[in-house]
């Protein structure tokens, strides 16, 4: 959760980001330049007072906490062994894929068999690990980076390879909302440099997506989607095997 000095330095740099001095933003509050540095210096505002200066910087309060809160340093990737714990007990999974995917404690409630203090024990377990904090009444934030990774030789990977790949790509792509592209030609390194970057850019977009809409209501209008994407210098193995050999 963003605390009052986390706060004010986001609001800092936003003003600065914006060109936006002490002296200007007194003009839009009305008050003295020395006021203004005083609220800043001892971090002591109102919220009428914020919502003021959110609205100076063309924001409302929870797009400024929201702000304030993704610049807070997050969790970029598990160690092998918590990777391991997480395939081990799948209900410990199952939350850990709840919280990246922002679902509240009564979400998670609705949808698995869990009693509440099974739930909060896992809760707690993943605050340890700096994977979310728990916040009065059972209040979610994750923790974890957007640029957050697996390990490529971890267990969550090689679950992955064996279980969930062969399960999602079982199915014809005919239901609707679904598609599958599978396209296959020769190119150069460098076109594939350009493709990666460009399905990189989609995964990112795949990110923002989930982050807007994480406040919709779940099992209404958010449902669980997945999207996997791949580029790599490859061919199918049958053909490899009356593939000529270079002279």
């Amino acid at each position: 959760m963003a605390n009052t000095k986390q706060l004010v330095s986001c609001i800092k740099s936003e003003l600065k980001a914006n060109g936006i001095t002490y002296k200007a933003l007194s003009e839009h509050l009305k008050v003295t330049e020395s006021a203004v540095k005083h609220m800043f210096s001892v971090g002591n505002f109102s919220l009428e007072r914020l919502d003021e200066i959110a609205e100076v910087l063309g924001m409302d309060m929870s797009d400024m906490v929201a702000l304030t809160v993704d610049r807070e340093p997050k969790l970029e990737s598990l160690t092998l062994e918590q990777e391991s714990e997480l395939v081990d007990d799948m209900k410990l999974f199952v939350v850990a894929y709840a919280v990246i995917n922002y679902w509240s404690y009564e979400d998670i409630l609705d949808r698995y068999d869990y009693t509440e203090s099974e739930l909060l024990g896992y809760l707690i377990s993943l605050e340890k690990i700096g994977f979310l904090e728990l916040h009065i009444n059972n209040r979610i934030t994750p923790k974890v980076a957007t640029n957050f990774k697996w390990h490529p030789d971890g267990a969550i990977e090689k679950l992955f390879q064996t279980s969930v790949l062969p399960e999602f790509f079982k199915s014809s792509f005919t239901e609707h909302d679904s598609l599958r592209v599978a396209k296959s030609g020769e190119i150069t390194e460098q076109s594939r440099v350009k493709l990666a970057k460009r399905i990189k850019a989609l995964g990112d977009y795949f990110d923002e997506l989930c982050f807007e809409d994480r406040h919709e209501e779940l099992d209404v209008s958010r449902t669980g989607t997945s999207l996997v994407l791949g580029v790599r210098e490859w061919s199918f193995s049958p053909f490899l095997g009356i593939r000529k050999e270079p002279t």
